[in-house]
């Protein structure tokens, strides 16, 4: 009888703690499962809005790039080469216009630092416009000091920090392996501490 009950005991002991682990691991189970899906459904919006926007920069670059040249193919006259400026100069601004909506609508998926250097290359195109004067059809002043500097700032300045930027979106979608990280910041506190002594 004593056998018995002790039996009984045992039984309900194990009982108590499977509908205790049942009771208190669902939910926790639940919990976790949530808070992952979310933070996945996080990684995939941002993952695309990263990929739209790469592709606002590349436009971007792309019509900044051939506003940088004149058009002379086929141009009969000057009035031609004019207006082929002008719609590649308005063309150059839209697709600039279309970056800054996409950007400022979709900053709170980017990571801050990201944002800013984002932010940082707008203020490049937008300067590089700022320095045109407003009539797009003066070819004439492609051929000035300040109009040669515009046009290098679009063919070599611009794909630079697109570049730049490339490299901080890849690192991001696809950050280095947890075993990486030890390494990357002792290679980051030398190079800080040599900033540091050169600027001593």
């Amino acid at each position: 009888m004593l056998g018995c009950s002790g039996l009984m005991d045992g039984i309900g002991n194990t009982l108590i703690t499977a509908i205790v682990a049942l009771l208190v691991g669902g939910p926790l189970a639940y919990f976790i499962g949530l808070q992952r899906s979310r933070r996945e459904r996080l990684e995939e919006k941002r993952a695309e809005v990263i990929a739209e926007l790469f592709r606002h920069f590349y436009l971007v670059q792309d019509a900044f790039y051939r506003w940088s040249h004149l058009s002379f193919a086929g141009a009969t006259t000057r009035e031609v080469v004019e207006e082929r400026h002008a719609e590649q100069g308005k063309a150059a601004i839209e697709s600039l216009n279309d970056l800054k909506i996409y950007v400022y609508a979709n900053e709170p998926w980017l990571p801050p630092s990201t944002a800013a250097r984002v932010k940082e290359f707008i203020k490049l195109a937008e300067s590089i416009v700022n320095s045109h004067p407003p009539d797009l059809k003066n070819i004439d002043f492609h051929w000035t000091d300040e109009g040669r500097r515009a046009a290098d700032r679009m063919r070599f300045e611009l794909p630079v920090f697109m570049g730049s930027l490339l490299r901080e979106f890849r690192t991001f979608l696809y950050p280095p392996p947890l075993y990486l990280a030890p390494v990357r910041l002792l290679a980051w506190i030398e190079s800080r501490t040599r900033r540091d002594d050169t600027q001593e």
